[in-house]
């Protein structure tokens, strides 16, 4: 008899112990991309070169992207970026080394962040070899092309 409530002891201690184990915030699994896949990093005005990938260890890495190829950049000369933890709090708060931002909106291709009077951040899902154009290529077009760009407001004031 003794031995059943050992067991039963043993059986409620363990059951409490894994439901009070960290389960990942749902958030968070949409952080995370497959081998060929990066969050690439857009500001309100242009593409920034610099894509990320969240991992299910809790960990991030930096690459800056040169055509089609990705290197990893998780340190810069001397400025070497060891600290490269992240995780979305339950209020929607996603830390990733010395960044904080409020996650806006997100889903599966696209995540909006907010960093306050700094203004927004994309990140859209990209997949090795999908081609990014940087600003100067929209700048140039719309330049080259400017009858394709005119509104049906600038029409209508013309008339």
């Amino acid at each position: 008899m003794k031995n059943n409530l050992n067991f039963k002891i043993v059986v409620v201690l363990v059951l409490v112990t894994l439901s009070g184990c960290k389960k990942n915030n749902p958030m968070e699994e949409n952080f995370i991309t497959s081998d060929d896949e990066y969050w690439a990093t857009f500001s309100e005005k242009q593409f920034h070169g610099i894509s990320y990938k969240f991992k299910k260890n809790g960990q991030y890495d930096k690459y800056l992207r040169f055509g089609d190829n990705y290197e990893l950049f998780n340190n810069d000369g001397d400025d070497i970026d060891d600290y490269r933890l992240w995780s979305v709090s339950k209020d929607s708060i996603l830390s990733f080394g010395a960044h904080k931002a409020d996650v806006v909106l997100y889903n599966k291709n696209v995540i909006i962040l907010s960093y306050g009077e700094f203004g927004y951040t994309f990140l859209v899902k990209v997949k090795k070899g999908m081609n990014i154009n940087g600003q100067y290529y929209y700048e140039t077009k719309r330049k080259q092309h400017p009858e394709k760009y005119k509104s049906l407001y600038d029409e209508r004031n013309h008339h």
